[in-house]
């Protein structure tokens, strides 16, 4: 039996890191006492988040928090977009991708990155919803 592997990322905006820095205080605070009592008001976003954690815990899955640093290697920029790493050179010699050098070590900025990732994940969208009309078209 074959297991599927859901994967699902969560950017931070400002607004998020900054909520979101709230409710840790929120819960710092209260995780000493039996009884929590109050109210916080969370942010869609993190919302969500919490409540498709909560609903694959519930159905006895797992959750699995990472973090993406704000420099990345060409191999981890490369792994995030799902292209190789020498499309994610092509991309810096190209100047799709701003990059710093730490020695002879190319550096890509995180945000740069993901923006670059959500583009690429835009146009994969775009491209299946005009198969799916032309098909519909020709009544396949």
């Amino acid at each position: 039996m074959a297991t599927a592997i859901s994967k699902e990322t969560l950017f931070a905006t400002q607004q998020t890191s900054r909520q979101a820095g709230e409710f840790k205080a929120w819960i710092e605070e209260h995780r000493q006492g039996a009884d929590v009592r109050g109210e916080i008001r969370l942010p869609g976003q993190l919302a969500d988040l919490l409540e498709r954690a909560m609903a694959i815990l519930a159905d006895g899955g797992q959750v699995v928090i990472g973090s993406i640093p704000g420099q990345l290697t060409t191999t981890v920029a490369a792994e995030l977009i799902g292209v190789s790493r020498t499309t994610v050179l092509k991309m810096v010699a190209d100047g799709e991708l701003s990059h710093t050098k730490v020695g002879t070590h190319t550096r890509l900025d995180r945000d740069d990155v993901l923006a670059v990732r959500r583009a690429r994940l835009e146009q994969k969208q775009q491209a299946l919803q005009e198969l799916i009309a032309l098909e519909n078209e020709l009544g396949l």
